[in-house]
């Protein structure tokens, strides 16, 4: 239960609920009939570093995430989710068992889910932006996005309004993700199904 909780608390994690508008909308538009993007999080706490390297695929009320992670150069079995709006369920994926568990979606989360499986646009998108920067070669503005408990910058493309990379510090924990490869465009329908051969593992009661 705790694989599927972290692997649903990354997902929604990735984007904030925002209204489309002015140029976030229009970036929101072209990705609403589905998209592909690489998601690459490092993440430094406790002398430790953890890097997770994901596919994401959206499409309309589907997602699907592939994960391969390692902490100090010690890699981590590879696994995913797939999450399934129409029917109210997410599946998390453990490919080298070729099993994967099947939880209930929270009605509570439905409507962040639902937003995220549409576009890339977060919280920044009703904000000013505070500066600009340079990610990787593109102009980027720079959004605060900080509470009262973590420093938190999210960079957004200044040409195709499409977020480039966030950074934040919560305590001793020190997090960047970089977003890459973005592509717009329908998905293939069987990345959202289960993959053949995988059989379902239940806890033990």
């Amino acid at each position: 239960m705790k694989t599927a909780t972290l692997v649903l608390g990354c997902v929604l994690g990735l984007v904030g609920l925002a209204p489309g508008v002015g140029a976030a909308g229009d970036a929101r538009d072209r990705l609403m009939n589905g998209f592909s993007v690489d998601v690459i999080t490092h993440v430094e706490t406790g002398g430790r570093t953890t890097v997770m390297r994901s596919k994401r695929y959206c499409s309309k009320d589907k997602i699907r995430i592939d994960t391969a992670a390692e902490t100090d150069g010690h890699a981590a079995p590879d696994s995913g989710a797939i999450i399934r709006l129409d029917q109210h369920v997410q599946w998390v994926l453990m490919p080298e068992q070729h099993q994967y568990m099947e939880l209930p979606i929270k009605p509570e989360d439905e409507p962040r889910i639902a937003a995220m499986s549409r576009d890339l646009s977060g919280d920044w998108a009703a904000l000013t932006p505070v500066g600009t920067a340079v990610i990787d070669g593109q102009t980027a503005d720079k959004y605060d996005q900080s509470n009262d408990k973590c420093t938190i910058y999210t960079y957004v493309s200044s040409s195709s309004h499409l977020p480039l990379k966030s950074e934040g510090t919560c305590a001793d924990a020190h997090t960047v993700t970089e977003y890459q490869n973005v592509r717009a465009g329908a998905q293939p329908a069987d990345l959202f199904e289960l993959p053949a051969g995988y059989q379902k593992f239940t806890l033990p009661q």
